[in-house]
């Protein structure tokens, strides 16, 4: 009763009038301490002992009974205490398990994705990396998916060094073409330029100067309109003779000449 109750509590069993009080085990002397309207309510009383008591009665239906029961207070401030002190106990107990388990499960979440921001620093430097895979769950399924990224990019990047690589040899190779086609078109126009200066050139001279005989040893009376065609004829070749010194010479201009 003592466990069920606290300890000190008491059980009295006894009559309405207050004539018999017994413990379960012998009478005893007992006396209730507030009257019997007051039956079912909770009570307080200073013992002889100076000890602080808290009890409640309740009278037995159809009997000529009541049971009583008394405690010192101090059980009640005990199992208050005992029990905030357990409260506190568990609470504390909780909490640093609660912030063991958050800190494991930070260490477990919060390191692999700070591996993968690194991965990421790096990759945004123009290098890259990869992340160990330590673990199968989500974490474990985006490492793997990072990894398998930065692979592809590793060897699209490889491709594109390849083909900027021949995309330069291309270059280099039209260059040297484009500078063999200018030589050749240089010699073609220096070849061109030196024949019209020396064959048509020469032609043209020598028909001025058959021109220029013809005029010479022409009659006097050969008539005017004779002598007009033939000073056309030497104006024609004069021009023609400018022209094709011109043409040769634009056809010669250049840094090579």
């Amino acid at each position: 009763f003592s466990k069920l109750a606290g300890h000190g509590a008491k059980l009295y069993i006894g009559n309405r009038d207050n004539s018999f009080f017994t413990d379960l085990f012998k009478p005893v002397p007992y006396t209730l301490h507030l009257p019997a309207t007051r039956a079912g309510k909770d009570y307080s009383y200073t013992n002889d002992d100076g000890i602080q008591m808290m009890g409640a009665f309740q009278f037995v239906p159809g009997t000529p009974w009541l049971v009583a029961l008394e405690f010192p207070s101090s059980v009640v401030a005990q199992g208050a205490s005992k029990f905030l002190l357990g409260l506190l106990l568990s609470g504390s107990i909780m909490i640093i398990c609660g912030t063991g388990a958050a800190w494991l499960i930070g260490r477990n979440l919060v390191r692999p994705l700070k591996k993968l921001t690194n991965a990421v620093s790096t990759i945004s430097e123009g290098k890259f990396a990869e992340v160990e895979i330590e673990r199968e769950d989500e974490v474990g399924k985006l490492a793997a998916a990072f990894n398998k990224m930065s692979q592809n990019l590793k060897d699209t990047n490889g491709k594109m060094e390849e083909k900027i690589k021949e995309a330069e040899l291309l270059n280099t190779q039209l260059r040297m073409l484009s500078a063999r086609q200018q030589n050749i078109r240089e010699e073609e126009r220096k070849r061109i330029a030196r024949e019209m200066h020396d064959e048509l050139g020469q032609l043209l001279t020598g028909f001025k100067m058959d021109i220029q005989l013809l005029k010479n040893h022409m009659p006097a009376n050969s008539g005017e309109r004779v002598a007009e065609h033939i000073e056309s004829m030497n104006n024609l070749v004069d021009d023609a003779i400018r022209f094709v010194r011109r043409l040769s010479s634009q056809l010669r201009e250049g840094p090579l000449d």
